[in-house]
């Protein structure tokens, strides 16, 4: 028996997905690409709604959920200009949410599972080559403890090798230690700076201090990039003299992190 506060907030849940619905509507009919006026304005009024709707994720199926995060992020990154927002983008981006709507009304995931695909095979193209990057069995290690940032890079590291996590500080700098003492080392760390327990930038310190007691030199050492809501010039500069290899500012965009793992020469 469905209860009526549960009832209520599916119907909230639903009317905030009209919204987010409404807006990419417009943006098709009205065939408005290019980050700019009206268009910039309706984008980043539809991710507030999209970001109101994942507050209540409890009330989706996990495709839903999983979709509805991939949807915010690859959004976010149009707005920033790291995804081109094309007619195409605002059609995927209306069939996904419309689908998430559908999953909530009759739990049935086909259309979203649909959405899915079409949005992968949408921003599939990488940074800008038209290839896909070549998987090459990365040991990924990712130190976020905001969930939805730590959900999205692992579903875009993943195709590249086994990722694992760390929600906070300590978590993080034991698995590299261990890492190092198992003589597995990680190819790849995604480090946040504002982390529990211990400071992201003090692990990157630790992480090439430890490296350094071992004989490994910097370029034979893991590849970090750190990956902070933070943009203040004394965070960026101050975690490149740290150690780390390149710095992201959130939101994650698939495009932006596959084109820095290409320079690294992680993927090809």
């Amino acid at each position: 028996m469905v209860m009526p506060q549960e009832e209520n907030a599916k119907e909230r849940l639903l009317e905030t997905l009209t919204l987010a619905e409404s807006i990419f509507s417009v943006l098709d009919k009205k065939k408005l690409t290019g980050v700019e006026g009206d268009t910039l304005v309706l984008m980043h009024l539809s991710v507030k709604y999209l970001k109101k709707a994942l507050e209540r994720r409890d009330l989706l199926s996990r495709e839903s959920d999983a979709l509805l995060m991939e949807l915010i992020s690859l959004c976010d990154g149009a707005i920033h200009g790291d995804i081109s927002l094309t007619s195409e983008f605002i059609a995927v981006s209306l069939c996904a949410v419309k689908a998430i709507s559908e999953s909530l009304r009759n739990n049935n995931n086909e259309e979203v599972e649909r959405a899915a695909v079409a949005l992968n095979n949408l921003t599939s193209g990488g940074s800008g080559d038209g290839q896909a990057g070549e998987r090459r069995d990365l040991k990924i290690l990712i130190v976020e403890d905001d969930h939805i940032t730590r959900l999205t890079l692992d579903k875009i590291l993943r195709k590249y090798g086994t990722c694992e996590h760390a929600v906070d500080g300590r978590e993080g700098i034991v698995s590299f230690l261990l890492s190092l003492e198992e003589d597995e080392p990680y190819d790849l760390i995604c480090l946040d700076i504002n982390i529990p327990k211990i400071n992201g930038r003090d692990i990157l310190r630790l992480i090439r201090r430890s490296e350094e007691e071992r004989g490994l030199s910097y370029s034979d050492g893991v590849k970090v990039v750190v990956i902070s809501g933070l943009d203040d010039p004394q965070s960026v500069i101050g975690s490149f003299k740290d150690g780390c290899e390149a710095y992201l500012v959130k939101p994650v965009s698939r495009q932006k992190l596959e084109g820095l793992l290409k320079k690294l020469d992680l993927i090809s």
